[in-house]
């Protein structure tokens, strides 16, 4: 069901005012220079949205803008969380694959207690969760193959390593002088001693 919905072109955004624009409507009606009505049609807010941010916001409070349309499953403060988690283990080389995020996805609910429509035999979100949350963030997440590193070449890949490495080819260039057409750029692997007895 989901994937046939996700083929359906989304419809442009329905909001047309801005934060900016609701800050200073609330403001003009709180100082009294405007009626809800009035401040609704001079920034083209509309009147149901203005009043129901002058009845929840104190004047001390910020105004933030709600989301359009139906709420997530997990809320936008813990997909935030879990945005920062996916990037912060990218970082560590440790990238989550779409099955890891379907996972992780059913054990936040469960553990804090979330309501939600997942698969409790496979303990695992459905892969129509899983597209509809890649495209909320796809600012900050992407689907990518991963690139198979070793766990030695990473913890070997570090400023020390590197700068010790260059030290020693510097010292065998100066040592042995070789030329252009003697240097040559190879993996270790499938290389045998015959290749060098020319």
């Amino acid at each position: 069901m989901l994937r046939k919905l996700l083929e359906i072109p989304q419809k442009p955004p329905k909001r047309s005012w801005t934060l900016e624009n609701l800050q200073a409507a609330i403001s003009d009606v709180r100082k009294k220079e405007k009626t809800a009505y009035q401040a609704s049609k001079f920034y083209g807010i509309p009147k149901s949205t203005l009043l129901r941010n002058l009845k929840c916001n104190d004047g001390n409070s910020t105004v933030e803008l709600q989301t359009i349309g139906r709420k997530t499953i997990l809320g936008p403060v813990v997909e935030r969380e879990l945005v920062k988690y996916l990037v912060e283990m990218e970082h560590r080389y440790f990238g989550l694959t779409r099955g890891d995020l379907m996972r992780c996805a059913y054990k936040i609910c469960v553990k804090k207690k979330i309501p939600h429509p997942f698969n409790s035999e496979k303990k695992a979100a459905g892969c129509g969760w899983v597209d509809l949350f890649l495209r909320r963030h796809k600012t900050k997440i992407s689907v990518r193959q991963a690139a198979g590193t070793s766990k030695a070449r990473i913890l070997g890949f570090k400023k020390e390593a590197v700068d010790r490495f260059f030290s020693l080819v510097a010292k065998e260039y100066k040592t042995y002088n070789f030329p252009p057409h003697h240097i040559f750029n190879c993996d270790e692997t499938g290389i045998s001693h015959r290749n060098f007895q020319r």
